[in-house]
């Protein structure tokens, strides 16, 4: 059974694989921009370089994106003037020269901000993008502001002291998160790593190493849940069946 298991995760992997690069061979041939993906060097360069340059000039994160055009193409076309007859694949390219240009000279800088933001993604309960369905927080609090130049306890105390009412729901929904790792951990516990196992963790980390950086939030966490929760299922499982022993 575990042999087929196997077989069938392995199939489904190249399977996965093949069609992405057949993708990725049609977007090349449409837009002539090689890279993975545009949002990736679209994100690298506003949020990357606009998070160095707030850290290193010691100005507000949104100021820094909207001095870059992040707000209004215009703005952008301005301070760079010669790419107003380029190609959009051209400019994606430079964007992306740009930001790992600026991540490779402050390496330490860069790597602090991006694991900051991974903090984010795994320990963000969600109630603010909760509390917008019922218009209930504005849609841009501008606390990756303060993320980003005073760091994540000087969000958790701006929380605490201006926002009680998102605090008290960041407090519920993050018992319930941390529930659902302890589980996951259970789950994990004993279990021999066969083929299945690896790549459910390996696709879980992975989409959790994309949600680190100034981006991050409760959202960006959303494609893991999957894995965290069929983890939680089995340690669930398993605590069942050891209370029912115990009686």
């Amino acid at each position: 059974m575990r042999t087929w298991l196997s077989l069938l995760s392995l199939l489904c992997c190249v399977i996965s694989f093949a069609l992405l690069g057949v993708w990725q061979i049609r977007n090349y041939r449409q837009s002539g921009y090689a890279g993975f993906s545009v949002a990736v060097a679209y994100n690298l360069y506003f949020h990357q370089v606009a998070a160095l340059r707030a850290n290193e000039q010691h100005r507000p994160f949104y100021e820094v994106l909207d001095e870059m055009g992040f707000y209004d193409r215009e703005q952008y076309l301005r301070a760079h003037p010669e790419q107003r007859n380029w190609s959009l694949a051209e400019r994606y390219e430079f964007m992306r020269q740009a930001g790992l240009a600026a991540v490779w000279r402050a390496p330490l800088l860069a790597t602090k901000i991006y694991l900051r933001g991974l903090a984010i993604a795994l320990f963000d309960p969600g109630a603010a993008e909760y509390l917008r369905l019922f218009q209930a927080y504005p849609r841009s609090g501008r606390l990756m502001n303060t993320m980003v130049n005073e760091g994540i306890i000087a969000v958790v105390k701006s929380i605490v002291t201006q926002q009680p009412l998102l605090f008290a729901l960041s407090a519920i929904f993050g018992l319930w998160l941390l529930l659902n790792y302890a589980l996951a951990l259970w789950g994990l516990k004993g279990q021999a790593l066969s083929l299945p196992l690896l790549l459910l963790l390996t696709t879980g980390l992975y989409q959790l190493a994309l949600s680190g950086g100034t981006l991050a939030s409760g959202r960006f966490r959303m494609p893991v849940m999957l894995v965290v929760c069929i983890l939680a299922g089995q340690g669930l499982s398993k605590a069942l069946s050891q209370s029912r022993t115990a009686k």
